[in-house]
């Protein structure tokens, strides 16, 4: 049987209408379990090698340099309660246990959070060493420095606010420095990196803005940067950040080298102020560093 074009089914306005309609209230449904649910809940996983000289790497690339600090980055848990993010994040971690375990600011929001992170710091492995700073939440939060600082104690770790530590790595030493948040708190980089100069030294800033504001004598001695507090974005259609919080300066997420010590900016883990993520995951990020 020939095909008789007269005979072609057609749409008419009121079915293309009605079609427009379903798709504008579907999409919408699909966007909102998107950022509310799905990716929330979806851990991704950075691993880099760094090396001085090199800067960031493949983490394979730094595999015959010999032994290497074993390093975890946790930003931005905005811890409220052991979800089924922070499961995924406990497995990975105790999967494969780094040295050092570093949070940098915003573990937690308000004042019951800090119980859930110190439960959740409990299930951590007992030989990676937690290392922490504060972020802008920890202070709202309105929970005293002295008594976080005792939660990491209780965990075999450290509070860093405008401090400088030397700990031993898988690697060799590694100085480790932590400033005050920049929003909120009172960043004094004089005192904290007292210690440049001793061993390949590590900056805990939670705000990136941070780093442009580092004297040049202060960034020669700083060898990387690890940050967060941006989340990406949090809310980046398309990997596009529509806004980021105030002490993010000119930096989103990712790497940043030029104009001062490399840095690296993670996504974070949690979400702020509105329980959605939308473009960008929850990062945990693992970077392989030899140190000699």
């Amino acid at each position: 049987m020939q095909h008789n074009p007269s005979r072609s089914p057609r749409f008419s306005r009121r079915a293309v209408l009605r079609a427009t309609a379903a798709v504008g209230v579907g999409m919408p449904a699909v966007v909102a379990t998107d950022a509310l649910v799905v990716t929330p809940s979806w851990l991704s996983r950075s691993t880099f090698g760094f090396s001085i000289d090199g800067g960031p790497t493949p983490a394979t690339a730094t595999e015959s340099l010999g032994p290497a600090a074993r390093l975890l980055q946790l930003s931005d848990l905005h811890m409220m309660r052991i979800g089924r993010l922070e499961e995924q994040l406990l497995d990975a971690v105790n999967a494969s246990p780094p040295d050092l375990l570093l949070f940098t600011g915003d573990a937690f929001d308000t004042a019951g959070g800090i119980d859930v992170f110190a439960e959740f710091l409990a299930a951590c492995p007992q030989q990676s060493m937690p290392i922490g700073i504060l972020g802008n939440w920890e202070y709202r939060s309105g929970i005293a420095a002295e008594q976080i600082a005792r939660v990491y104690e209780q965990h075999g770790g450290r509070l860093l606010v405008n401090e400088a530590i030397e700990v031993e790595t898988s690697g060799g030493p590694l100085v480790v420095t932590g400033l005050d948040d920049f929003v909120e708190g009172r960043p004094d980089v004089a005192a904290a990196t007292r210690l440049a100069g001793k061993a390949a030294h590590l900056l805990l800033a939670h705000c990136p803005g941070q780093r442009d504001q580092l004297e040049p004598a202060v960034s020669q001695g700083v060898d990387l940067i690890l940050s967060g507090h941006t989340h990406g974005g949090q809310i980046a259609p398309f990997g596009i950040a529509l806004v980021t919080p105030g002490g993010s300066g000119r930096y989103i997420r990712g790497w940043y080298q030029g104009e001062g010590p490399p840095m690296y900016v993670s996504r974070g883990l949690g979400t702020s102020t509105l329980p959605i993520r939308l473009g960008v995951t929850p990062e945990l990020v693992a970077i392989r560093w030899p140190l000699t």
